[in-house]
């Protein structure tokens, strides 16, 4: 009996790491879904927001891109910095807690500057979020669980769509556009204080090689780390381009539906949070499943599956902006183009993360993530506003599909990227080049 004590215990253990693991999972992907309902209700709100305003698309393209985007970018850095030597789970908290105040502020806007002010608070604080969670994330998942775990974590973004779209458009035609802002706040509040309560600072690298590089590393030697890794640069510029479709589609479909579809902002709302809610949120996941199903004896294979995934949602944009499909076919379009759409994320995060040592993963994510936000919710939202007020004159309410549809030319150029990292890596036998390195 004696004997057996031990190996009963260290069962007992991993089996409550098991489930500790995917607590600390579940807390972030809800973190994620209020990032991402904060970043996104606005989307829903445009059609109000222009008619009390009276703004114009671009100035509409501003205010849901660049007016976070800009901030996000000045704060991105120091805050992923920051997180590479700070407790990550104290950081987390207080940002959550500042970026859900700003949101609420927004609902007192009486003019379009402080409308702004709030926007911008939400962005700088919003900057932090991905950075700290993803490297929570490798400090709580082996290698072999990463890319399901980030696949998972991904659905952050269509979930928090689809109540931003979904709840937003019920109560905005209920309450007023005002009402979505206030209530938005309470989600965000719940989340920072469970993460406060109920979850540990994981142990910096725990399943990771030993790696040459320390703590405190400089940006300067982060930025010639990425320079070098050519399997990593290629990464980060497909993510990049990959990611300005799902933001457009995200920021732009409720006002497609409302324009070219004749649709109210409820119904719009609905059929917007459906499709890129639950759709875009099994694309995430179950592309994380598959990348890691894929990639169990050889790294490179898993990006296999973004490949397939960003083909098959650039075919779907062409089907569903440049043809004319009923109503309820046009939905079912936007549906598989959303989850298409989301092959890249959880895989993409799980590789670069993977190559990246753990000493400067914060630091090299929050780098992404500030050409990640001006490539998408900045530079790509804001083009298709200038287009779609360009073409207005020519093609009317249809400017906006044709917009929509080139901006998946972006995914075009990221599925180049994906491809030229794919070889990189299958080159390299799909292991992080600091295991390489000489010590």
């Amino acid at each position: 009996m004696r004997t057996d004590e031990p190996a009963t215990e260290q069962a007992v253990e991993e089996i409550k790491e098991a489930h500790s693991q995917w607590y600390v999972l579940l807390l972030l992907i809800c973190g994620y879904v209020v990032y991402s309902l904060d970043k996104q209700i606005i989307s829903v709100l445009i059609e109000p927001i222009k008619a009390e305003f009276g703004i114009s698309d671009t100035t509409v393209s501003l205010l849901a891109g660049l007016a976070t985007t800009v901030p996000f970018a000045l704060a991105c850095i120091p805050i992923g910095m920051l997180g590479d030597r700070v407790n990550r789970r104290n950081l987390l908290v207080a940002l959550i807690i500042a970026w859900s105040l700003m949101t609420g502020i927004a609902g007192l806007a009486t003019t379009v500057f402080l409308l702004f002010l709030s926007r911008i608070g939400v962005g700088a604080f919003e900057a932090g979020f991905s950075p700290l969670s993803l490297s929570i994330i490798c400090d709580t998942f082996p290698r072999r669980l990463r890319a399901t775990a980030m696949g998972l974590y991904s659905l952050g973004p269509p979930i928090g769509a689809f109540l931003a779209l979904g709840l937003g458009g019920y109560i905005a035609a209920s309450y007023g556009w005002r009402a979505a802002f206030f209530i938005a706040v309470l989600p965000g509040l719940l989340v920072a204080l469970l993460l406060l309560l109920t979850i540990r600072e994981p142990q910096r690298g725990r399943y990771d090689p030993p790696s040459p590089y320390q703590d405190s590393i400089p940006l300067s030697a982060v930025l010639v780390h990425i320079w070098r890794d050519r399997a990593l640069f290629n990464m980060l510029l497909a993510m990049v381009f990959c990611t300005v479709l799902p933001a457009v589609i995200t920021v732009w479909t409720p006002s497609f539906l409302m324009r070219v579809h004749g649709m109210s902002i409820q119904q719009a709302g609905l059929a917007a949070s459906l499709a890129l809610g639950l759709c875009g949120s099994a694309g995430a996941a179950g592309a994380g499943f598959l990348a890691d199903y894929l990639g169990r004896r050889e790294e490179w294979r898993k990006l296999l599956s973004p490949l397939l995934g960003i083909t098959l949602s650039i075919l779907f944009a062409a089907l569903t902006f440049l043809t004319d499909p009923s109503t309820t076919t046009v939905v079912v379009l936007i549906s598989l183009l959303a989850c298409f759409a989301q092959f890249y994320l959880g895989t993409g995060y799980s590789v670069i993360t993977t190559l990246c040592p753990p000493a400067m993963r914060g630091t090299t994510l929050s780098i992404l993530l500030v050409a990640f936000n001006f490539g998408s919710y900045g530079l790509g939202v804001l083009l298709l506003g200038m287009f779609n007020d360009h073409l207005a004159g020519w093609a009317g309410t249809h400017a906006i599909a044709y917009g929509m549809f080139a901006s998946s030319l972006f995914s075009l150029i990221g599925l180049a990227f994906i491809a030229r990292s794919t070889l990189l890596i299958r080159n390299g036998r799909g292991q992080p080049a600091y295991e390489h390195s000489p010590a």
